[in-house]
Order: structure tokens, then sequence, then C-alpha cells
């Protein structure tokens, strides 16, 4: 027989907050055996391998939403994202970069861009695979993180010595993207046994490492590869992640006792829950708001420097640095209101934002501009994801990680779509110093490439009031 681990949430009254750490062990029928944490019920149905000697030491556990162990995890989380999911956001450095120094400005803008979305796909998409493999076997998180961590320093060293693009799509894209994706996902588990009524709180801290390395690594990363060359640069920042690294997987671990999580559950997966009109319309709006949003994040740098912008990592970095406030802003919102009226209404602000500002803009004054604005607007989009899919699957709170996990899928999708395709589209030239028709709009090539992203967002507004219309259908169909 297996042993089947279930972890449910539970209404946390607050007047019971001074009974965080009491416990209470009970025997169930058919040899089931319960331990009450609380908001927490840990229930095990035996087999000869599980005793309630095992489930009872479980009891000494460290205080839910409090405490120097809660806070710690707290921050090593928040450390690998800054990490793992900065980078992911400071490829415009590099993008600019391998276009203008040798060898691998002989590749085109198009294969080079192939490297960041390569990494960034796999770390968005093979989310819903490693939570079904981490749901099932628990005990192994802890080896498997430290196991992405060494994959992700073997290929970053190794890409210190590429001297062409396939090279780097494999080293700096494949494997890191993945390695990154197994070091992260298990902190998306463990953040809600530590946190229940802080948990917006904690996850709203902990998602906004990777907004903050994306402000720092791109300006940090340009200051390197100016002074010490790219394979120094890489070999520099390989050596710190390995010290940073190592210290926040120390620190980032379960609240639960392994012992407690032999064998999980089997991951709940489902064809139809996937397949609801109003599900497909939140992640096909998801999949043209990302294939809209990267292509600005990659090319960005690159239309600074063809601007005379002297630091054209300037205006990535403020890009994430507003992405912080729209994450916490985005996801506190949506607490409060309908999920689709705010992604549509993100989407319709970019929308303008990319036709206008972007397209017309002509110095760092307005460029800049539109880097706060679009960060903070379009940057906190997939903060809106978790009440999506809790309010889609209401009725059936299973399936709740699966559709938020596939979400994960579809931007993926999208920040490979659109930044390879934008990188056609778009051919940046000294020569195109006016832009369309002679005009203001697009200067040095850059005119495609704002219809390009204000029509994907477009698409993504129209998809969205479709999931709105979609949700204001069904809400009155059951009134």
């Amino acid at each position: 027989m297996t042993d089947i681990i279930k972890l449910e949430d539970r209404g946390y009254d607050s007047s019971s907050r001074a009974m965080d750490n009491s416990t209470s062990l009970s025997a169930s029928p058919a040899g089931t055996t319960t331990l009450s944490l609380n908001s927490r019920t840990l229930t095990t149905e035996s087999d000869p391998h599980v005793t309630a000697d095992s489930v009872e030491s479980s009891q000494h556990l460290p205080p839910i939403d409090k405490g120097m162990r809660a806070w710690s995890f707290c921050a090593a989380a928040f450390a690998i994202e800054f990490l793992f999911w900065g980078p992911q956001s400071s490829f415009g450095t590099f993008q600019s970069y391998y276009e203008s120094h040798a060898p691998f400005n002989q590749s085109s803008s198009t294969a080079i861009a192939t490297i960041g979305t390569t990494g960034l796909a796999l770390e968005y998409g093979a989310g819903i695979f490693l939570m079904m493999l981490f749901q099932r076997h628990p005990q192994y998180l802890r080896m498997v993180m430290f196991f992405g961590l060494s994959l992700w320093l073997i290929a970053m060293f190794c890409a210190s010595f590429a001297t062409s693009v396939w090279q780097l799509i494999i080293c700096q894209g494949v494997l890191p993207g993945l390695s990154a994706a197994i070091i992260s996902f298990p902190t998306y588990i463990w953040v809600t046994q530590w946190f229940v009524e802080k948990r917006g709180l904690a996850s709203g801290l902990i998602i906004t490492g990777a907004s903050l390395g994306g402000v720092c690594l791109p300006l940090v990363l340009d200051v390197l590869l100016r002074r010490v060359g790219f394979p120094w640069t890489m070999r520099i920042w390989t050596f710190a992640t390995a010290v940073l690294g190592t210290a926040a997987l120390y620190f980032a671990r379960p609240r639960l006792p392994l012992g407690a999580m032999t064998r999980g559950a089997r991951p709940v997966f489902s064809i139809r829950a996937l397949f609801r009109g109003q599900f497909l319309a939140v992640a096909l709006a998801s999949l043209f708001q990302a294939s809209g949003y990267f292509p600005v994040t990659v090319f960005l740098p690159t239309q600074a420097a063809y601007l005379g912008i002297s630091n054209p990592n300037i205006v990535l970095s403020a890009l994430n640095l507003a992405s912080i406030p729209g994450r916490l802003g985005w996801g506190q919102l949506s607490d409060k209101y309908s999920y689709a009226t705010l992604m549509t209404v993100s989407s319709a602000a970019s929308t303008v934002l990319a036709f206008l500002l972007y397209g017309f803009a002509n110095g760092f004054a307005m460029l800049l501009t539109f880097s706060l604005l679009f960060g903070l607007i379009a940057g906190g989009y997939s903060s809106m994801w978790a009440q999506a899919a809790r309010t889609i699957s209401s009725t059936e709170p299973e399936y709740v990680p699966l559709l938020y996990s596939a979400l994960f899928v579809a931007r993926g999708v999208g920040c490979i779509v659109g930044p390879i395709v934008a990188s056609v589209l778009y051919r940046p030239s000294a020569s195109l110093s006016a832009g369309i028709d002679g005009g203001s709009y697009g200067l040095y090539g850059s005119g495609t490439l704002s219809i390009f992203i204000g029509s994907l967002l477009a698409m993504s507004t129209l998809v969205g009031l479709g999931a709105w219309v979609h949700k204001i259908l069904a809400y009155q169909g059951k009134s």
C-alpha cells in the first residue's frame, strides 16, 4: 500500500494565534493517523512502514506565520528568485552585447534572442511537470534543489568558453532555465506550509526577488562585460552564485519534517479542467500578453543604444524596478476585484503605451518614462493568476495547482514566440534615423517592433474582454 499525505489549508482564526504551535494526535478508522496542526491537518493512510510514532515525532514544529525559521525561509526563497529568475529578466543586456561583439555578432538577432527565450520558456514551461513530480515525491526536494544548483553552475561555467550561439543556447539557455525551475518550484510548495494568514505578504516579498534581480543584474553585468570581457564575466557570476545560492538553499527548508512526507498523493490532473472556456480565455490572454511583454525586455537596451543613451541597461533596470510595485499591486487588487477586469485593464493600458509612448520614443526621457509605466502596468500581470485559478476552480479546489501551473506553460510559450518573431521584424540600423515614412514614429527601425508589441497586447485585451463577458454570463446563469 502507499502512504498518502494530505495537507489542507483551513480557516485560521486570529483569536487562536496563541495556539500556533499546538498539536493533537488522534486515531482514525482503517489504521489512519491524523495529526492536527491548527491550520493544517496531516493525514496518513498507514502501511507497515508508517507508524503513529513517526507522525508523533512531527509534533514539535516551528510556528506558522512568525519566528526566525519562517522568515529565514522567506529570505531564502527571495534570494532564489533573485539569483535564478532575475537573470531571465536581464537577458537584454546580453542581447545587446552579443549583437555588437565578436564572435557572436556573426549570428542573426533571431538566433541570439533564442538563448534567453529558450531559458525563460523552460523555466516557465517545466513548472507543471515539476509540480506534479514534486508533489508525488516531496521527500527528495532538497536533494533535487542542490542537483539543480550544481547543473546551473556547471552550465554557466561552460558558457564562459562558448564561441558560438548554439553553445550559448545550451549552456546559457536550456540548462540554466531547467535548473532554475528545479531550484525554485519547491519553494512555491513550502511557502504554503510556513505561511497562512501572512501568505499573501510572504508570497509578494518572495516574487519581488526576481524583479530586484532584474534591476541589479543588468547594471552589474554591463560593468563586468565592459571591464573584464565575456568569459570572466560568466566565471565571476558563476562563483558569486555558487556562494549565495548554497546559502539560500541551506535556509530554504520545508516546515513539515521529511519523515512526514515520505510519499505524496498522486497529483490531480484533468483535461476537462484545462479545457474550460473561462480558463482557456485566461490562458490565451496570458499567452498574448507574454508575447508582447518579453520582446520589450529583450530589445529595450538595443533600442536605447541606437537612441544614443550612454548606459542603455538603465532603462531595462527601470522597467524591472517598476515591476516590483506592479507585482505587489496587481496581486493585492485581484484579492478585492475581478481578475478578468484587472487583466483587461492591464493589457489595454499596456497596448496604449506600446503604440504611443514606445513608438514615439526619441530619447532617454521618453524611453525611461515608457519603461517605468510599462513595468508598473504590464510587469505584474502574472500576479493575478493565483486568484484566477482559485476563482475558475472554486467548486473543485483540487485543480487549482494544475490550472496555476498551466498558466506558467502559456507564458512560457509566449516568451519564446514573441521575442523570436520580434527579432525577425526588428532590424535596427543607424541609417534609419527617421521613422516610418520619414516621420518620428519608430526611429532606427523600431516602428515595426512597437506595432507588433502593441498588436499582441491588443489581442490580449480582446481575449480578456471575452473572459470578462464569459464570467458575467456564467454568474447570471447561476443567479
